[in-house]
């Protein structure tokens, strides 16, 4: 068997086999017009940062009319104070918020704000077609670097355990191979497959009695645990990407 290697070759001509390469087979990475992940652009139109006290979460959009989905602890850190949403791009805003609901065994949370959004997140709605090995990437503010994707993989969609120290969303979880960082708490995740939310990150790492430590292995909250708590609090989130037709008061 042939085998090859520039391990051995000097610079000048590794040089003119990576010119070579290029002049063959074109330049190296991606030359689409479109981006890699399915629904990049909307899901990154969707994410917003939630503003709490001194620190900061994110959180995603679900329905035109101004509802926001994030972590409970999130919203909890603001201590009946004063929440901001603040939305990037072209429209860059800073809105005040207010507290829908929360489901503190699920780490959920509903924001409202007064402003219609065109693009918002699509829901999932079949938890039979994600299974570990599966694709995912996710949408988030990390620290202070500003928005940023990341891009990982299911290790399970059924993670569950308990114990002291142990936070009650990982009694029934999903927990992924993925780098997270603090601030991306209430991040999307979505389906490298068409886009769709599949979950929501939730817990980076357990402190105190736990022995995980999970910097890598983020712990998500399912879709099978957002319908139910979206539904409950008669948020009108869509099952599709749709084009904006205006704010609706029922599921689309």
């Amino acid at each position: 068997m042939f085998r090859a290697s520039l391990s051995g070759i000097g610079p000048p001509l590794c040089v003119a086999l990576i010119a070579m390469a290029l002049m063959i087979f074109g330049p190296m990475g991606c030359a689409c017009d479109q981006p890699e992940m399915p629904q990049l652009a909307d899901n990154w139109s969707a994410t917003v940062l939630v503003r709490v006290g001194g620190g900061h979460g994110t959180g995603v959009v679900v329905s035109h009319c101004g509802h926001i989905l994030t972590n409970a602890h999130v919203a909890n850190a603001a201590e009946g104070g004063e929440i901001q949403v603040i939305v990037d791009g072209p429209e860059a805003m800073i809105l005040d918020a207010s507290v829908v609901a929360v489901d503190e065994e699920h780490d959920l949370a509903i924001l409202r704000v007064q402003h219609a959004f065109e693009r918002v997140a699509a829901i999932e709605t079949d938890d039979s077609t994600f299974f570990p090995g599966d694709g995912c990437y996710s949408i988030g503010y990390p620290l202070g670097f500003g928005k940023l994707a990341s891009v990982g993989n299911v290790r399970t969609a059924h993670f569950s355990a308990s114990g002291p120290g142990v936070p009650p969303v990982t009694r029934d979880a999903m927990m992924l191979e993925q780098q997270m960082e603090p601030g991306t708490s209430g991040s999307g995740i979505y389906s490298t497959r068409d886009g769709k939310l599949v979950g929501l990150m939730s817990q980076i790492l357990w402190s105190g009695q736990s022995v995980f430590q999970l910097e890598s292995s983020p712990i998500v909250v399912p879709v099978r645990h957002i319908r139910p708590f979206l539904t409950k609090n008669h948020v009108p989130f869509c099952r599709e990407h749709p084009v904006f037709s205006g704010c609706s008061v029922s599921g689309s």
